[in-house]
């Protein structure tokens, strides 16, 4: 009974946007600091955390002033290799093309907790270079603009240490996946696999969430404001001002049970596609085998009614350039899986992971990739001069290019502090198996300490020109972009950590 009160309140603040939309005219996709380890933390169930005989909601919202901190990610990087084409044993010399890359990236926050019952969270995330120069569509000159901005504002409330509150701009961070965020409803980016951990920018939303610690469960409920409702554009202005029935709706739930971690999401928004995902996670101990306490998986399975992307059909030709004819979003039913398993090895300090991922909304066609990069840079190039030539309102952006393909697999193995070294060892590979692209690159790090470390290795890219990861890798140093297939890596690494 205690928690009736606690599930109504919580309905209740949900009721009236529903409603509102039902009386609408219907119309024709690290976390940033420890002070995010509470009740909504990056969105992993809190049930993970919850113990069964003591759980005191209260101690995620104890009163503990104003504490700051960040996350810094840097990194310098050379590397050179062949470009075109593979090296030549007898002319090393030929289609070499080397250059050296900066990242120097910061999240900086700040937490207020003045009570057990409120808390305030900010966090600014800059880039370098810090500035950014654009052309203003309808002056023509340049205009410089700071690449400092808001990364998450937000405030929680907790109410009778039963219900949770939270509004503001945050993290969502969905899914159980490690390379591949399909099951991720709520994120406006996908995962890099070149660096998984990373932050993932989320949208302005209101949270309300009820744990259930006895029954090691919570349930959340979202009202979500797409960030495209309410940053106008030239084409938008003075278009109606939101309503309800333009945002969007989603639903969580998390439990854990018989040693498995359950979750079953839902997200709806008009005109745009909707979702439900049910994910699954946990061990192998049951087994009687000695390594299968060592083993993790995790699968989760996305049923959606139409496509969060755009997707071609036939062909063309603009600017010399094959692509498709049309870009549209089907209204249709799509299913996409994704599945893995992790393997720890504390003997050899090593670790295996493996994920694959069947896109629903790939391609099997071998040039469907080189069509839609076409597309994607004609646009790029051409802002709303071609959007007639593929269809009314399409603005492709770089979530509609990554894996075009319906078979795709992403594996990780690492050793660290090899036999009681300072060396780490690592080796990253893709395959997209639709158009037989891939790519390889290990690395082999040497760690003074914890905020300096040296690294060198090498990447392979195979595949057919035209296919996804030559694509993916192309160099634009020269006068025509080329794929780099072979290539050395030396970096480093002096600060990067939490602070």
């Amino acid at each position: 009974m205690n928690k009736l009160l606690p599930i109504a309140l919580s309905l209740a603040l949900f009721v009236q946007p529903l409603v509102a939309q039902t009386a609408s005219t219907p119309s024709p996709d690290l976390s940033t600091s420890q002070a995010e380890q509470d009740f909504f933390g990056t969105d992993q169930p809190t049930v993970e955390k919850a113990k069964k005989d003591q759980y005191d909601p209260t101690l995620a919202f104890t009163s503990q002033g104003v504490s700051w901190g960040g996350v810094l990610y840097d990194k310098v990087e050379w590397d050179g290799g062949w470009i075109g084409d593979w090296p030549h044993p007898w002319s090393l010399s030929d289609n070499w093309n080397d250059s050296v890359n900066f990242t120097l990236n910061n999240i900086f926050y700040m937490d207020s907790r003045p009570n057990k019952n409120f808390r305030v969270h900010v966090a600014l995330v800059s880039n370098w270079p810090f500035t950014n120069t654009l052309i203003n569509a309808s002056t023509g000159l340049p205009t410089t603009v700071p690449t400092v901005r808001i990364w998450e504002l937000f405030s929680d409330v907790s109410l009778d240490n039963s219900i949770l509150i939270r509004f503001g701009k945050q993290e969502a961070d969905w899914g159980v996946g490690y390379f591949y965020s399909a099951g991720d409803v709520l994120s406006l980016s996908s995962i890099d696999p070149t660096n998984p951990t990373a932050e993932r920018e989320g949208p302005v939303a209101l949270k309300v969430s009820v744990p259930f610690p006895n029954q090691r469960a919570d349930f959340s409920l979202f009202t979500v404001a797409p960030d495209s409702l309410f940053n106008p554009t030239v084409s938008t202005v003075g278009a109606p001002s939101p309503t309800f029935r333009d945002l969007a709706y989603a639903a969580k739930g998390d439990l854990a049970w018989n040693g498995v971690q359950w979750s079953l999401s839902g997200y709806y928004q008009r005109d745009e596609s909707k979702k439900l995902v049910a994910s699954a996670s946990g061990g192998l101990g049951w087994i009687p085998l000695s390594f299968a306490k060592d083993v993790n998986w995790f699968t989760e399975q996305i049923a959606a009614y139409g496509s969060d992307r755009w997707i071609g059909s036939g062909s063309q030709n603009l600017n010399g350039m094959t692509t498709f004819a049309v870009l549209s979003r089907p209204w249709q039913y799509y299913f996409s899986n994704v599945s893995g398993i992790f393997y720890t090895n504390s003997e050899y300090n090593a670790s295996f992971r493996v994920e694959y991922y069947y896109n629903g909304e790939g391609s099997n066609d071998q040039g469907y990739a080189q069509k839609l990069y076409n597309a994607y840079f004609t646009e790029l190039s051409n802002p709303g001069s071609y959007s007639s030539a593929f269809g009314p309102a399409t603005t492709l952006g770089t979530n509609d290019i990554v894996y075009p393909g319906v078979h795709n697999l992403t594996a990780l193995l690492t050793f660290t502090t090899l036999a009681n070294s300072k060396f780490d060892a690592s080796a990253l590979l893709q395959q997209n198996f639709s158009d037989g692209s891939g790519w390889i690159r290990p690395l082999l790090t040497y760690n003074f300490n914890d905020y300096f470390s040296l690294y060198a290795g090498f990447q392979v890219v195979w595949g057919q020109n035209g296919t996804q990861f030559p694509l993916q890798f192309l160099t634009y140093s020269t006068s025509t972009p080329q794929t780099q297939r072979v290539n050395l890596v030396l970096g480093g690494q002096i600060g990067s950590s939490r602070y």
